[in-house]
């Protein structure tokens, strides 16, 4: 292996280390001597969004969360040099590495997988001596492995109250894992995931439950509070676990190069989290679908509908389908015809005080929203159509909520968390960098962070169009104007013609930085966390020539030009170490790597 250069090593002790440190500040990404760098990098990786080899397309073993292992996830140590000096080589200079809360915790609340922290904390070491800048991603989509994304433990769901094995057959969720036709799995159908009922009631307790779900507790404590508590205690463990390893090598001096982490800057901090979702908040009418707000590709329950077919109910839905100007309806179809409940709702004695003790001793199968009298599970009613959309005007409202006011969940849920978190993981190092995620394809909500400075805000930005049919053609559409109300119609955000479709993204990218430095401030950085292109476009056209496929590249260039056209530091997603021309990255049918080993 040709060797690196000593001076792209960092592997000095102690003060020198803080040379190479950078920060946020400013608005931009500064050096130590107040120069503004502009990081290129990727994601590493799409591969560590499952334990070891349960790839979604295989269903074997895909219910015991419990005793799976992250350990070599995105890849084995005897590897990660080989990896690492490719990358550095390529001109990287940063790792947005992927740590779902599932590979930190899975096998039940407060139990941590030492051996995974162990691998990840030598695995960060080697990037470390090619140079390479960190910062550590809470990843999750669509809340879990089981609700057809990655990232939250399994034992989540069942807390709330729903059997994993149950989720496929009500239609709460779709996995590739239970797909039938696991090859043919349709391209993007993951993402209609956060619309249906599993993952939209994880992300409504999570970020709400106090509020929305007063009745579900574990022990005394809301499920709200619980999850909350739980994450970021993860997250503050991997942190404390890093600090103290940091302590020994500076005890020992560097010795043999060995690097302590934190105070070298190598991890510069920890993403907020991955596209946090809504789930129901917000929502104005239970009847419907939110058509502009989530994406519509085959069997597509609304609200209300996905809550009768979880308690067990036989529904007729609408199935949608992609066409040229985007997703339409295509017929109806049966969903649950064996009326299978999804429910198992742990559920306490209660003392003469009426306080819950922390062991269940039973369990309902009544639908958690049922019991909150949004719907009546007899008649299949809508009780309450906007209950999400206001704060309950009934019951316990924590201080800072105004009964009936409209819920602004950006602002009043998704904020209080980003700023808890930050904290928390500030006591670990003070001089953490926090990457801040807001929601993906909306504006950012106005804020100023409590006590927090030395922030990078670290958007998407992803091509819809190409991202769905893994075509690249002179046409797209312009979502975000579209959906920031820019055009009248569809038909007004259409761009024709290689111009004007280069110049429809560098519009978006450039739109997307101008709302972070409105509503957030202008003193923060900005680094693109996520951006890429399918690399199995036209048919896989790549992998037929030896050199590739022009329009691939074009492709690819044109997306760079976007962020170089507004100065962005940027993650690609993403480098998958076993991409396979088969499989891509082997999760949900997506083939976004930079490199495969074939």
């Amino acid at each position: 292996m040709t060797s690196i250069p000593e001076s792209a090593y960092v592997s000095h002790y102690s003060n020198a280390w803080e040379s190479n440190r950078l920060a946020a500040k400013d608005g931009w990404i500064l050096d130590p001597q107040n120069r503004v760098v502009i990081l290129h990098g990727v994601n590493m990786s799409g591969a560590t969004k499952i334990p070891g080899v349960m790839y979604s397309y295989k269903d074997k073993h895909f219910f015991e969360h419990r005793s799976v292992s992250f350990v070599n996830r995105p890849f084995p140590l005897v590897e990660a040099e080989m990896h690492f000096e490719r990358l550095a080589r390529w001109g990287c200079q940063i790792l947005r590495v992927l740590v779902p809360w599932e590979a930190l915790e899975h096998s039940g609340p407060g139990i941590y997988d030492e051996e995974y922290i162990d691998y990840l904390i030598q695995l960060l070491k080697i990037a470390a001596k090619f140079g390479l800048k960190c910062f550590l991603d809470p990843h999750v989509d669509c809340w879990s492995r089981f609700t057809g994304g990655s990232g939250m433990p399994g034992w989540t769901i069942e807390l709330a109250g729903m059997d994993i094995t149950k989720l496929e057959p009500t239609g709460s969720a779709i996995t590739q894992n239970m797909y039938k036709d696991k090859q043919n799995f349709p391209r993007m159908i993951w993402a209609t995931n956060n619309s249906k009922v599993a993952s939209a009631t994880m992300y409504t307790l999570f970020f709400a439950g106090q509020i929305f779900a007063p009745q579900a507790l574990r022990g005394q404590v809301n499920i709200q509070h619980f999850l909350q508590a739980h994450f970021m205690e993860a997250f503050a463990h991997l942190a404390d676990r890093i600090q103290k390893d940091d302590a020994r090598v500076l005890r020992n001096g560097g010795r043999d190069g060995e690097v302590a982490l934190m105070a070298s800057g190598t991890v510069m901090g920890f993403d907020s989290l991955n596209e946090p979702a809504a789930g129901y908040l917000n929502h104005p009418d239970l009847n419907k679908l939110l058509e502009l707000e989530d994406l519509q590709i085959g069997t597509c329950p609304t609200p209300i509908q996905g809550m009768q077919l979880a308690q067990g109910k036989t529904v007729e839905c609408q199935v949608w389908a992609t066409g040229a100007l985007g997703p339409g309806k295509k017929g109806k179809v049966k969903v649950n015809t064996e009326n299978v409940n999804l429910w198992k709702r742990p559920y306490w004695k209660s003392n003469k005080n009426h306080k819950r003790y922390p062991d269940a001793i039973g369990y309902s199968n009544l639908c958690i929203w049922a019991d909150h009298k949004v719907w009546d599970p007899e008649t299949g009613k809508l009780l309450q159509p906007n209950y999400f959309q206001r704060i309950p005007t009934k019951g316990y409202i924590p201080p800072g909520f105004q009964p009936g006011k409209e819920v602004e969940w950006k602002h009043d849920f998704w904020l209080p968390f980003v700023n808890t978190f930050s904290l928390r993981l500030r006591q670990q190092d003070p001089r953490l960098t926090i990457f801040v995620e807001p929601p993906i394809n909306e504006a950012p909500p106005m804020f100023r962070l409590q006590k927090i400075d030395n922030i990078v805000v670290a958007p998407h930005f992803y091509d819809g169009y190409s991202n769905v049919t893994r075509d690249f053609v002179p046409f797209t559409l312009d979502f975000l104007g579209y959906k920031r109300g820019i055009y009248w119609s569809v038909l007004g955000a259409l761009k024709l013609g290689w111009s004007n479709v280069g110049g429809a993204w560098k519009e978006q990218v450039h739109g997307i930085q101008s709302d972070i430095r409105f509503a957030m401030g202008p003193q923060h950085g900005i680094l693109m966390g996520e951006t890429g292109l399918p690399m199995d476009m036209h048919d896989k056209a790549s992998f037929k020539h030896r050199y590739g496929s022009p329009k691939q590249q074009f492709a690819l260039q044109m997306l760079l030009d976007a962020m170089d056209a507004s100065m962005l530091s940027f993650t690609l997603w993403n480098y998958c170490d076993d991409n396979s021309n088969e499989w891509g990255d082997r999760w949900n049918g997506e083939d976004f790597s930079v490199w495969s080993p074939e």
